[in-house]
């Protein structure tokens, strides 16, 4: 029978919310598992993430937080992909995988990725804090 599995796992320390700029610290960790069969044929992806969050710091202005506009911080990532594939006459499957770094620096992501082949890199602006 065709499915979708979702599980995943958040562990998120959020310190000084009673200071001028708050920080997240912490992990989250989530499968998605997709089985689709029909007639003859059936295909399994299997989906992994994982993110470290390291001191993210986030600004208070004018008495509220700015929601997504990091000060700082940094976020390591690693998606996987695993899928197989099969039917009357045929089967098979792969993987890939990435890993990422996101750096913050005031309201700037510079991003790498790599996947084992080849490594980008990008910047942009995410947000732009305001000012106080």
């Amino acid at each position: 029978m065709s499915h979708t599995d979702f599980t995943g796992r958040n562990d998120f320390e959020i310190s000084n919310l009673d200071q001028p700029i708050a920080t997240i610290n912490g992990a989250t960790s989530n499968t998605v598992e997709a089985v689709y069969i029909a007639g003859d044929t059936m295909m399994t992806n299997m989906y992994g993430f994982a993110i470290q969050v390291t001191n993210l710091r986030i600004p208070k202005v004018t008495g509220h937080w700015v929601t997504g506009c990091p000060q700082s911080g940094r976020l390591n990532i690693i998606l996987s992909h695993v899928y197989n594939w099969e039917n009357d006459v045929t089967f098979g499957g792969g993987s890939a995988g990435w890993t990422a770094v996101v750096t913050f620096n005031n309201g700037t992501a510079t991003i790498t990725a790599d996947n084992g082949d080849q490594t980008w890199r990008y910047e942009c602006e995410v947000c732009t804090i305001p000012t106080t």
